[in-house]
């Protein structure tokens, strides 16, 4: 396919395009990339004339939080996403596809492109933000935490716009069962849906055959990435772990606790050790010298922690809500485990602390069914098959 206006990519920051653009670039069938981030983060492309970064939008949102926190999120950051837009389509040129992320900050650019009879690719994020309100809505109403995007309140305008950009697109690429069955139920058909999982990049998340070595080898050591708050579920891990009162195991949190949540931890906070961020070139190593990861999340599109961790061999403990039931097999990679349940949590990891030859398997069928076989690479030629049947080549 050698089409120089093949297909816009546009992304209001830059979530994971930036793992496999340069493939679709290379592939011949990238018109244009669109998207902000406070660095040029596709330096090899930027001669090209495909790459266009407009920062405007990243200084605003970061200069908000600085002097508001979260104060006015809701009413101000539609603005910046409409300045991002509008600097967009001072420099819009056609194309046959618009590949766009559905998160409310484009629906702009779906109208134009829908105006210029281009075939619209909506990429979904996570599940629909109705089905999301509907999990997460009784969870905030049992931890005692005003939910801002439950339907008893005023639905914010990011959301409506979300929901309208929905509604406009042609056809949608999602990550997981999950999120395809969530828009299903609310009346997206399923043919219109193409459902491809994330990649691994493999380049930084990776088994060290050797085992990186633990402190102490005989811990029992469980990792959970990602941030902490109600929607991610560490509340049921840590409900879990307390539990257990296992000897020789230790629990690391690594994430940003979040402020709604940080009583809620708090009677906690001896149990596990935390880290508020950690490098790549640290969480691999992390990751190698555990036993085990556990993400037991409420709603998610399809957790990227999961995948780095099953790139660096680690049997995985999560819920369907996390997307990864696409990808895991129960059983031999780990286990799927009900949302919202610190006791089947709680006898899962007895289980594999108890049944180390079990766990020991896990991990060497991760490695066989993950080691190179999830790549960004893999995932830029799905992308161009799809494009390739949109408009029927």
């Amino acid at each position: 396919m050698n089409n120089n206006n093949y297909v816009n990519i546009a992304v209001c920051g830059r979530f994971h395009y930036h793992n496999y653009i340069e493939q679709i670039y290379l592939k011949g069938l990238l018109n244009k990339f669109y998207y902000s981030h406070p660095r040029d983060i596709l330096t090899q492309l930027n001669s090209t004339g495909k790459i266009k970064n407009y920062k405007l939008k990243e200084y605003l949102t970061r200069l908000h939080l600085r002097l508001m926190g979260n104060s006015f999120i809701e009413e101000l950051y539609p603005i910046y996403h409409d300045i991002w837009q509008f600097e967009v389509l001072k420099n819009w040129t056609s194309s046959k596809v618009l590949h766009i992320l559905l998160h409310g900050t484009g629906i702009k650019l779906i109208q134009k492109a829908k105006q210029e009879g281009t075939v619209v690719l909506g990429d979904l994020v996570n599940s629909h933000p109705m089905e999301r309100s509907d999990i997460l809505t009784p969870e905030y109403l049992r931890l005692g935490i005003q939910n801002k995007n439950s339907r008893a309140t005023k639905i914010p305008l990011r959301i409506k716009r979300l929901i309208s950009e929905v509604e406009l697109c042609d056809y949608y690429l999602s990550p997981s069962t999950f999120v395809t069955n969530s828009y299903v139920k609310r009346g997206i058909p399923e043919k219109k849906i193409f459902t491809v999982p994330y990649g691994i990049n493999y380049s930084r998340f990776y088994t060290n055959k050797s085992k990186v070595s633990s402190a102490v080898p005989s811990l029992f050591t469980v990792v959970c990435t990602g941030s902490i708050s109600v929607r991610k579920g560490q509340i049921y891990l840590l409900e879990a772990w307390k539990k257990l009162k296992l000897q020789n195991a230790q629990l690391i949190l690594i994430g940003k606790i979040e402020k709604d949540i940080l009583s809620i931890i708090e009677p906690y906070r001896k149990l596990f050790i935390h880290y508020d961020y950690v490098d790549n070139a640290e969480l691999i190593k992390i990751y190698n010298s555990c036993k085990l990861f556990i993400l037991p999340t409420l709603e998610e599109g399809l957790a990227v922690s999961i995948l780095e961790a099953l790139g660096c061999g680690l049997p995985v403990i999560t819920t369907p809500n996390s997307g990864a039931s696409t990808l895991i097999k129960n059983n031999a990679h780990g286990y799927i485990i009900p949302s919202f349940s610190s006791q089947v949590l709680a006898d899962k990891i007895l289980h594999l602390f108890n049944h180390s030859e079990e766990l020991e398997n896990m991990r060497c069928q991760v490695i066989k069914d993950f080691g190179q076989n999830l790549s960004w690479e893999n995932y830029a030629i799905e992308l161009q098959t799809i494009y390739s049947q949109l408009i029927g080549i």
